[in-house]
């Protein structure tokens, strides 16, 4: 269903962009709400920071063998 793709989708956007944002103080990047270059993309003198040092995002799907649950977990650092 697409409702469940937006809500997902949204979630995951939530979920990166928390995270990029909580551990980006400790880079010394300062990106936050308001923060950066006024663009409002949080991207603060061009700083380059390496995919593979952000914590990762886990999704985890799990389905009931005997009903129809399906349940979805999304885990993020993102600090909140």
């Amino acid at each position: 269903p697409t409702h469940l793709l937006y809500i997902i989708l949204e979630l995951l956007k939530n979920a990166m962009r928390s995270t990029v944002e909580h551990h980006s103080v400790g880079m010394g990047m300062g990106m936050g709400m308001g923060g950066g270059t006024g663009t409002g993309i949080g991207v603060v003198d061009n700083t380059h920071v390496d995919a593979n040092t952000w914590p990762p995002i886990e999704v985890i799907v799990s389905d009931g063998f005997f009903n129809e649950d399906v349940v979805i977990k999304i885990a993020d650092e993102g600090g909140g």
